[in-house]
């Protein structure tokens, strides 16, 4: 199945969930037009002209609950036409699903997982049309959990996975997962879990990747490999605080080679006050491209007026669609303050990547982003944003700097009905040369956003995610 039919198969899914929604799911859906302008369609160090845009798409999120079936389920998809420059129409956008059923309650599980989305060809430049390509990561397979006693359990999982790359110039895989732990409940707000995991990635081998002019960075002597890993996972989480650790070691074997490193991750997220809450983590863990791309592709559909379209960026894809797999090492913090009518994000990570056989793709990556919301009044919102990025690809010599901003001004009228103008800032300084550019887009939309509910009967009412 192509990246195209699949999407398609799972809006389909998707809304057959919606509509057979029970009282208890929550349902969010939207319709987005709008009309702008690019000066720099190509992000090219040197813009030939700029061109008109017309957008329209919608998104949906289905989080829904029944006595055997769990569904999460978000799409964000969109239609981005360029009325200049040659450039033909382009479907954008991704879409999530995670359905978990019950064939025997509380004991057998079959879950499905799939993420659909856009990804750069040449993690080095923008995303342009010429850059992207559609990326799908499928898993599905049964769990088994087992009482041991009243407090410790034992699980069982295995999946099977395909990872597939629209253009043919990434190698698709295969790959088969299986693990077991042992779970003992400590008190009624924590875990101790002992896990062990084995991964097999099996390579279908393209001929035609090293003739793409547009993946520098894409290994084309992709060979299988085996991973293991064993650790203990601590969970905790109370109203004031939530911690997942792990801590193990995990292996490596590929080309009769043999990579240790020990495994860690730790997540914690506290509330200091009412308003201020903050967060950290760190990890070294072995990972790779699709495990990377499938990670950063949110649930929720719905995302602020005058974002960009939907599709792969600075966010979703941090690693180059290589699918060879490497040791990343990780850090983040944030801070958030959330009130009645502000609210206010802070953030930042670092990240080193090292392939583990000979690769250009090795990279050191800093970020920091900060956010800011405000109900002017009960009709009218302002939402302010930046970023910043850092890469640098060591192997190549090649290292870049780019900002990313955006403003938003938001009028609601008529209840589900709002209108907006945005204003988006890209600038990329790049050693290279041929991958700096700058680009300014404005827009103008109107969306269509139904009051968010729990119920058909309209009488219960869900604050917005």
């Amino acid at each position: 199945m192509t990246g195209s039919h699949r999407l398609r198969a799972f809006i389909v899914t998707a809304l057959g969930v919606a509509a057979a929604a029970p009282a208890s799911a929550f349902v969010d859906w939207s319709l987005t037009g709008s009309a702008g302008y690019d000066d720099n369609p190509e992000r090219a160090a040197r813009s030939s002209s700029g061109s008109g845009t017309l957008y329209g798409g919608g998104t949906l999120t289905i989080d829904e609950k029944r006595p055997r079936l769990d569904a999460l389920v978000g799409a964000n998809i969109g239609y981005l036409e360029y009325l200049k420059g040659g450039y033909s129409g382009q479907l954008l956008g991704s879409v999530k699903a995670d359905l978990r059923y019950a064939l025997i309650p509380k004991t057998l599980f079959w879950s499905l997982d799939d993420t659909f989305g856009q990804g750069a060809q040449n993690a080095l430049a923008a995303a342009t049309p010429q850059n992207r390509t559609n990326v799908n990561i499928f898993s599905t397979g049964p769990s088994l959990v087992l009482p041991i006693n009243s407090i410790t359990r034992f699980t069982a999982d295995a999946r099977l996975g395909i990872d597939t790359y629209q253009s043919g110039y990434q190698p698709n895989d295969v790959r088969y997962t299986g693990s077991v732990g042992v779970v003992r409940q400590l008190s009624t707000a924590s875990s101790l879990a002992l896990n062990g995991e084995y991964l097999k990635v099996n390579y279908s081998q393209n001929s035609s990747a090293a003739s793409n002019p547009l993946a520098p960075l894409t290994d084309y002597s992709a060979a299988d490999y085996d991973r293991q890993s064993a650790y203990l996972r601590y969970l905790t989480g109370d109203k004031r605080n939530t911690l997942t650790a792990d801590l193990g070691v995990s292996k490596v074997k590929q080309n009769n080679e043999t990579f240790n490193s020990p495994l860690a991750r730790l997540n914690l997220t506290h509330k200091v006050t009412a308003y201020w809450s903050v967060g950290v983590g760190a990890a070294r863990e072995f990972t790779d491209g699709a495990q990377n791309f499938a990670g950063s592709v949110g649930n929720s559909g719905l995302p602020l007026p005058g974002e960009p379209p939907p599709g792969v960026n600075h966010t979703t894809q941090t690693l180059p669609l290589t699918n060879q797999p490497l040791k990343s090492d990780s850090g983040s913090a944030s801070a958030t303050y959330t009130a009645a009518r502000t609210s206010f994000s802070v953030g930042g990570s670092v990240a080193h990547d090292r392939f583990l056989t000979a690769s250009r793709s090795d990279d050191n990556r800093t970020d920091g982003n900060v956010s800011f919301s405000r109900r002017l009044s009960p009709h009218s919102d302002l939402h302010l944003g930046a970023s910043y990025e850092y890469r640098d690809f060591i192997n190549i010599g090649t290292s870049d700097h780019t900002i990313y901003g955006n403003a938003t001004y938001t009028w609601q009228f008529e209840g589900a009905y709002r209108v907006y103008g945005a204003y988006n800032y890209e600038k990329r300084s790049s050693s290279s040369g041929i991958y700096s550019y700058t680009d300014n887009r404005i827009s103008i939309g109107i969306t269509y956003a139904p009051v968010h509910r729990r119920d058909s009967s309209m009488t219960n009412f869900a604050l917005p995610r």
